[in-house]
This record gives structure tokens, sequence and C-alpha cells, in this order.
């Protein structure tokens, strides 16, 4: 006996997600477990930053006999007479899932084409999907896959007894060699402190860490969309103050020496953003604090340290050898424009960021790249020249 199909409900704007609020109580009162990146009070801070930057919230409730079964969050935005579906907390969050059950074939064509015909949408693109998430299984079947596949690293702390066994897994030349560190930099300015604040996070200390990557950016003649002193930015630093984040301050002689912001759900600690003071360069002080704050992790019981994507060498590290997660980028054509762009976008946007990333930062910083901007120029390009080439 086959099961009825799912009903979708789509609401638009800010006031449709407040009436929704309920649908994630629901669903938390039923036992679903809810990523931070996915928590309504998360959405609800990266719904009002899609207001400010002029797009518009789209909430899809998927029901099954009147129950809620999935939320799946997103807001449109216009880009090149194309108008683009994109996560709700992009890009203040870094991966994209369904609050709820995964989503069927059936559920996720019927979803394509309301989101079409009842919000005008040409394309969906959902970066950095999981392969655990609710949203893997049907994308890695129905839509098209963009740029290479990345990995996220993330620490499984379940895997150890305490601190003291994940510490052993490292040589002794490893741990000798922190040892000394430490001792150096406490030697040279002063005694080091590590301590721990959960929500209501400091302001000094926010803009501190805020400072030092705009400034680590700024040497490397980069851009970051988050940390740009934009609506984003200003969304970050209000889940900064959410009772689920999580900031680690090392301090060395008195003052701030490094710092890391992230955020706890469920058994799952991840972290965001972590940056240092550059005068503390040579001494390792992001090694440090980092270690402290695994530490942590194992003091408070939690079973997973993630360290997001990409795959940087020093995350491997840390990971010792635990296999990482597979994150890919998805694109779903609803209309002819929609097709032509994800193909601009799927080859043209890699060969952007690269370009602009082999430079060496000495170069980008005389020419005030931006990798954004680079891509944006290249698909208006290839996009004007396949438009013309349909017409």
């Amino acid at each position: 006996m086959h099961s009825p199909p799912d009903d979708v409900d789509i609401s638009v704007g800010l006031d449709a997600l407040a009436k929704c609020e309920a649908y994630w109580r629901e669903l938390e009162m039923s036992g679903v477990k809810i990523g931070m990146f996915d928590s309504f009070a998360m959405i609800e801070i990266a719904a009002r930053a899609a207001v400010a930057s002029g797009s518009d919230p789209i909430i899809i409730v998927v029901k099954s006999s009147g129950v809620v079964k999935s939320i799946l969050a997103l807001r449109r935005q216009r880009e090149f007479a194309t108008t683009v579906a994109v996560p709700l907390n992009a890009p203040l969050a870094q991966y994209a899932d369904i609050v709820g059950a995964p989503l069927s074939k059936q559920t996720f064509a019927l979803i394509q084409r309301r989101l079409h015909t009842q919000c005008l949408v040409d394309l969906v693109i959902l970066r950095k999907v999981r392969q655990d998430s609710g949203l893997s299984d049907v994308l890695s079947q129905l839509a098209v896959p963009q740029e290479q596949a990345l990995q996220a690293p993330f620490i499984d702390l379940s895997r150890f007894d305490n601190f003291a066994a994940y510490e052993a897994t490292f040589s002794s030349r490893t741990r000798r060699a922190r040892r000394q560190r430490r001792q150096k930099l406490q030697t040279a300015h002063g005694d080091i402190k590590f301590t721990i604040h959960q929500g209501l996070i400091d302001d000094e200390v926010l803009q501190t860490a805020l400072r030092w990557k705009r400034q680590w950016l700024a040497a490397q003649g980069l851009k970051s969309v988050v940390f740009d002193a934009s609506v984003w930015q200003q969304a970050f630093c209000a889940a900064a103050q959410l009772p689920d984040a999580i900031t680690s301050v090392l301090s060395v002689g008195g003052r701030p020496a490094a710092i890391e912001i992230g955020f706890r759900s469920q058994e799952t600690y991840t972290s965001y953003l972590g940056t240092y003071d550059p005068s503390f360069a040579d001494h390792s002080v992001g090694q440090h604090q980092m270690m402290q704050t695994i530490k942590w992790c194992f003091d408070e019981g939690l079973e997973r340290y993630d360290l997001l994507a990409p795959a940087d060498s020093y995350k491997l590290h840390l990971t010792r050898g635990e296999p990482a997660i597979r994150i890919q980028d998805y694109a779903v054509p609803l209309t002819l424009a929609g097709h032509t762009f994800s193909q601009v976008r799927r080859f043209s946007l890699p060969l952007a960021r690269h370009m602009v990333r082999s430079l060496p930062p000495q170069v980008r910083i005389a020419a005030g790249s931006r990798t954004g901007q680079v891509a944006a120029a290249a698909s208006a390009v290839g996009f004007a020249a396949m438009l013309g080439a349909i017409e």
C-alpha cells in the first residue's frame, strides 16, 4: 500500500518565517536533531540579513497527513537577469541542509514545480551539501554537481577515552615541540591563560577577532563575503551572541593572543572563526588555542569537533586519520535561463577562483582583486554569449 503524497506549502517574506516558527518547534518536540546552522534562531538572523541585502526569504514546509516532516529555507535573489534561490542561511552557514526528514524524489520534483510557478525561480543553487545530509541523496540523483567536491575534516572525539588519549596519538617529537613553544611564549610574553565563554560574547573580544581576520585577509589580498563589514558580518555578530555560541580565548601576558568562535549543537562543536594577533605569529598561538578548545570539548563530553572545509593540511593533522566528509555544490535548473546560467557558473567560477588564488598575495593586493568580482565578470560575459547563441 502506497503512502499518500506529501503536501508542500511555500510562503515568501519575513512575516512568513515568523509564522513558521511553530513548525521548527514541532520538529524539535518530535525528536528531530536540528543542526546549529538550521536552528530557528540562526535562520531568523540570516533572514533579516537576506532582506537587508535585497533577497526574499522562501520557506518550504513539507507535510504528510497534516504532520510536518521537513522544512527547507531558501532566499530568492536576482543574478544576471536570472532569479536564483539559494539557502536562506548562506553565506553565513557553512553547510546546506534540510530540517527534518530527507526529501523523496517525488516531493523534490513537486518543490521544483512550485518554486517555478509560484515564486518564478529559474535556478536553485545549493552549496556545501554534506554527503550525510538530508539533501544529498535526492540531489545526487536529480541535480547537477557544480565545481569539484570538497572535503570537510572533523575530529571524531568518541574514538578516544579523553584528551590525554587523543594527545598521545601525536609523536613524542610533536608533543615536545608544543611544550617548548609554549614555554618560549610564556618566557617572552608572560603568563598564558585559556578561557571559554558560552553565549553573549564580549563585544571587545568579538571586534578584536574580526579585526585580526580582516588584517589577515588584507595581507593575503583576499576578501570574505561574511567578514567584510556587510550585513552578513552583522549577522555573524548576532549569531555569536546566541546561547550555543562558544568563544575560546588564549591570553598571553594579560591580553588576547588567539580567539576562536564556534557553535555547539547536540554532540558537535563547529569551529567557525579562528584568528590570532599577528604580533604572535611566530609563537603558534593559534595551535595552542585550538588544542585547549579540543580539550574543552572532551571535558564537555562532545563527540565531534567539526573543522569545516576546506581540508587544509593543519586540519587533517588534527583529525588523526579520520576520513573527511565529502561536500558538493549542486544546481537545479528550472528554466532554460536557469540552465544556461548554471552552465556558465559551473565552468567560469572555478576558473576565476583558480586564477585569483594562483596569484601571489602581493599581486592580489596591488590589483585589489576580488574573487567574486572576477567570477562575476566571467559569468556575465559567458552568460551574454550563451544567450546570444540561443536567440
